[in-house]
Formats: C-alpha cells, structure tokens, sequence
C-alpha cells in the first residue's frame, strides 16, 4: 500500500493522501488500526446510511454487498450506458 502511495505522489505531482476510507462490512477493525498506525492515515470506514436517504438502515455486511452496484450507478457514464440500451 505504501508503494501504491508513493507512485500516486510522484506520478500525478499531488499532495500526500492523508485519509483513507475502506469500504463498509464488518471484521476490518485490524485492518483499519494496522493501516492508521503503519501509514500514519486517518482511516474511517464507508457508511452508505449516511450518502444516501435510505428507508431503512443498512447493516455493515449489507452495505458491502451493495458496494459494487452503487460504484456503478455513481459512474458519470452509467445513465449514458443505460439510455443507449
């Protein structure tokens, strides 16, 4: 991670990352504190109850399983792919 990091830094001339946000679920709080303490990141984990107006609240676990049809729909060229069907 750290050299992925570094690449992002020298190649697109941008500050340092200093936040990190790891997608919803349960069972990452390890990861989370390996992550803040080895790279000195402030980490949070993503909470889809809070971006969207939701009838209901997602658990942790439901919200990782939604994670991939939600990056889709957020694509800028998915409302074009969907009107060209």
């Amino acid at each position: 991670m750290q050299r992925s990091l570094d690449y992002y830094e020298t190649q697109y001339d941008l500050p340092p990352i200093s936040n990190l946000v790891l997608g919803p679920g349960t069972g990452f709080e390890a990861l989370r504190a390996g992550i803040a303490e080895q790279l000195g990141l402030a980490v949070r984990t993503l909470d889809l109850d809070e971006l969207f107006d939701l009838e209901m609240p997602l658990a942790p676990d439901e919200q990782r399983e939604c994670l991939f049809a939600v990056g889709a729909a957020l694509r800028p060229d998915s409302a074009a792919t969907w009107e060209a069907s």
